[in-house]
């Protein structure tokens, strides 16, 4: 009986939920990646390489992780009595898609200015490094479904669970908007592996969270996510550069 009036007292303290949080998070993205492994397990995919050449199969692995991600999302969303609204998720409006091509531009100019500091400072550190996805030797016939991988299952679903779920939770903790924004940032960025990728997509979080602020609607930090996406889809596949 002490232990179970010691475990609610507990789980009333703030970085208890907000710990349990972030392990959520943790939990459904790594549902997500095991959703890819059996996926590629029922493809007979055993390697790295095998993988890189089969590009339709890579497409499909993420599509699936990004589906896997939104239906663990959507089953937490039910066990916790959490509407959609609450991850400011309502219906898009033309004023939200404005909000977020001006914060894709914000954020373009400074991630350019912050990585060209980082260069000076650290003249080895390569901020053009191209983020290897795996496709770029893909068949044409592939790109629409490919542009549908990369441009737009992840903006919703990332956006969903992270400046959706996760800094609304935080923010709801009463932990403040600067620490929600750096732990979600952090987390995001950490997610996307190589160095410049990772201080390119903790940049776009902070900008897309500092948007958040200005018009609160999910909608805004989809459009940008989906900007930075079709830009990275037109470099590698349309212009191939890099």
């Amino acid at each position: 009986m002490l232990v179970l009036k010691k475990l609610s007292k507990l789980k009333e303290h703030r970085n208890f939920r907000v710990i349990s949080e972030i392990i959520i998070v943790g939990l459904i993205y790594i549902f997500g990646q095991i959703s890819v492994s059996i996926l590629l397990k029922g493809f007979s995919v055993d390697s790295e390489q095998e993988l890189l050449s089969r590009p339709g199969v890579l497409t499909s692995a993420y599509i699936v992780g990004g589906t896997a991600i939104l239906l663990a999302l959507a089953v937490i969303l039910k066990l916790t009595k959490t509407k959609l609204s609450e991850l400011k998720l309502g219906r898009p409006k033309l004023k939200d898609i404005g909000y977020g091509f001006l914060g894709f531009g914000a954020y373009f100019i400074i991630v350019r200015i912050l990585l060209a500091l980082i260069v000076l400072v650290f003249p080895s550190f390569n901020a053009d490094q191209a983020q290897n996805i795996g496709l770029q030797n893909a068949s044409s016939n592939l790109l629409p479904i490919i542009f549908f991988a990369l441009a737009v299952v992840p903006p919703i679903s990332e956006e969903l669970l992270f400046r959706g779920y996760l800094y609304n939770k935080l923010i709801k903790n009463k932990i403040s908007v600067l620490t929600s924004a750096l732990i979600v940032s952090v987390i995001f960025g950490a997610l996307h592996g190589q160095w410049n990728v990772a201080i390119d997509t903790f940049t776009l979080s902070m900008v897309m969270i500092y948007v958040l602020q200005l018009r609160p609607s999910l909608w805004a930090t989809i459009t940008m996510h989906f900007l930075k996406n079709s830009l990275a889809f037109l470099v590698l596949f349309i212009f191939r550069i890099g």
